[in-house]
């Protein structure tokens, strides 16, 4: 599958409640997420059902589509860790203390990354070295630094490269192959003092320019309930 850089764009939407007009889209982005992960639970576990509160539970996502098809996402969600809810947070239960504490090095306000998905007919090279693997970590990482938050968690797969883009966009390694759901992953993070310091320096000019034309409907939606409520 080749496809051309002008093709696509970034997303960034709620995770739940959303408005009328980007129902669609975010019925779409639902699909290419839950399709992806139920084959990858099923692979990994043999679990063959997937629970849309993964998906909902999250504050916000992030999206590549091409045209009107999501071919990649990532999800974000907010953690404090001056609660006790972000210590027994389910991301965290294959996170050693040690990992954690380095995590929070330099604030307890942490935006977790993860669930990272990549339509299977767009992955590998789509041409012209174009990798919606790389792009969509890249994003998310530039999504982070758009935010207040001290760090980006990522646990991320050592046999999907994962890990290697990670690195390649500034991630910090805090715990490397660690077990989870069978597969060998690193845990690391990106800390936003160390990378404003230190710059970008995976960041390509393909990321930047679907960054500097995304959309951001995280708050410009109005919730399907009150429509529905008005309508009644």
């Amino acid at each position: 599958m080749r496809v051309a850089l002008h093709e696509l764009s970034y997303v960034l939407l709620p995770a739940e409640d959303v408005s009328e007009d980007i129902l669609g889209l975010y019925k779409d982005v639902y699909r290419c997420w839950s399709e992806v992960y139920s084959e990858t639970f099923k692979a990994l576990d043999g679990v063959g059902i997937l629970y849309s509160d993964d998906f909902t539970r999250q504050s916000f996502v992030g999206a590549i589509m091409k045209a009107e098809r999501c071919v990649a996402v990532g999800l974000f969600h907010w953690v404090d860790f001056r609660l006790q809810t972000a210590f027994q947070d389910s991301y965290f239960k294959v996170w050693p203390g040690e990992a954690i504490a380095k995590l929070t090095k330099d604030g307890p306000e942490v935006l977790v990354g993860s669930n990272i998905a990549v339509d299977p007919e767009f992955r590998g090279n789509l041409g012209e070295g174009l990798s919606l693997k790389n792009l969509i970590v890249g994003l998310m990482v530039k999504t982070f630094l758009a935010t207040p938050a001290d760090a980006m968690t990522g646990t991320m797969r050592c046999n999907r490269g994962m890990d290697r883009a990670s690195y390649a966009y500034g991630a910090t390694p805090l715990n490397f192959k660690v077990s989870h759901h069978g597969v060998e992953v690193d845990l690391v993070s990106f800390f936003r003092r160390q990378m404003l310091k230190e710059g970008l320096p995976g960041v390509d000019l393909s990321v930047e320019a679907l960054w500097r034309n995304r959309r951001d409907l995280t708050t410009q939606h109005r919730s399907l309930k009150s429509a529905a409520q008005r309508a009644a």
